[in-house]
């Protein structure tokens, strides 16, 4: 057998072939979710965000003076799911939190933000996380690879008419969110402790 790009690239798209035909009453993602471009004013510097493929933060890059024209930058709110066009299939796609909300992305990037009426009620934090389970981005690779060895997102919409499993009852997606929610507060919780740490260790070598 050949192991070259196409291999994989195909091996992708029957694993995909395969976990949609296992679905019970898949749903579609574009039923949910509508792409946005929020062009920002003319500045020297912006403040940049991404989201993380580890823990699907979206979080600051700092202020950065950029290569892209204005007209090529996104503005975040809070509440979008930020995605990663580039990196989406490692798991790079997030809520937006009232930190980032007014950061920047680059053109690589897609803001989505939650339709007014989709055929089941739906949490933007737990359809980010659905997004990022080992099951959706085996949907998500197969299906944007294709037989090619494509692994970016170009076509938002191709993007959003993915079939992604029903969402659960809202009880089950706001326990998700909770859950979320003080997981991220440890992690700062922890970040802070760790430096502090950091901090104090410095003081006793000098």
């Amino acid at each position: 057998l050949g192991t070259g790009d196409g291999y994989f690239a195909g091996k992708a798209y029957r694993r995909m072939q395969e976990i949609m035909a296992g679905l019970q009453d898949p749903v579609r993602l574009g039923d949910f979710l509508a792409n946005v471009v929020r062009i920002p004013e003319e500045a020297l510097l912006h403040e940049f965000a991404f989201v993380s493929s580890i823990d699907g933060r979206v979080r600051s890059k700092g202020e950065q003076d950029s290569k892209y024209a204005d007209k090529d930058l996104r503005v975040l709110e809070t509440g979008d799911i930020l995605l990663s066009g580039i990196d989406v299939v490692k798991g790079s796609v997030g809520v937006v939190d009232e930190k980032c909300a007014g950061l920047v992305v680059s053109k690589e990037f897609f803001t989505l933000v939650l339709k007014d009426s989709p055929p089941v009620p739906v949490l933007p934090e737990y359809l980010a996380r659905v997004l990022r389970t080992p099951l959706v981005r085996d949907i998500i690779e197969g299906t944007v690879t294709g037989v090619s060895a494509r692994t970016r997102i170009d076509d938002i919409d191709t993007f959003l008419d993915l079939r992604i499993p029903r969402p659960a009852a809202t009880k089950q997606q706001k326990f998700v969110a909770a859950q979320l929610k003080a997981a991220y507060r440890a992690q700062d919780e922890a970040t802070e402790s760790m430096q502090q740490l950091d901090d104090a260790i410095s003081k006793t070598l000098r």
